[in-house]
């Protein structure tokens, strides 16, 4: 996986993002075409590590639950789609 800024969407290619959700470590941005929320800039192997090694890498989430459900909702319909181009398991 590439890490640093992400320029163009990885599902459609747009360049039109705008900030959806920022947090002390990350910063979630919504594709203006697709509506795919996605992280950018892309954290580093070393920035994953620091985070996700603390106790307290779930603490700065602070979503309600009527985010979450609005969250799971919004991109439902993405993964939808995208899983539609799942690669089909050899049944042979």
């Amino acid at each position: 996986m590439k890490t640093g800024t992400i320029r163009e969407c990885v599902i459609c290619g747009s360049k039109d993002f705008k900030l959806w959700m920022r947090t002390a470590y990350w910063q979630l941005v919504q594709c203006g075409r697709c509506k795919i929320i996605f992280l950018n800039p892309r954290p580093t192997q070393e920035e994953m590590v620091t985070v996700y090694s603390t106790d307290t890498a779930y603490l700065d989430m602070p979503l309600t639950e009527s985010e979450k459900r609005r969250y799971i909702d919004e991109q439902r319909p993405r993964v939808n789609s995208i899983m539609a181009f799942k690669p089909v398991e050899d049944t042979s």
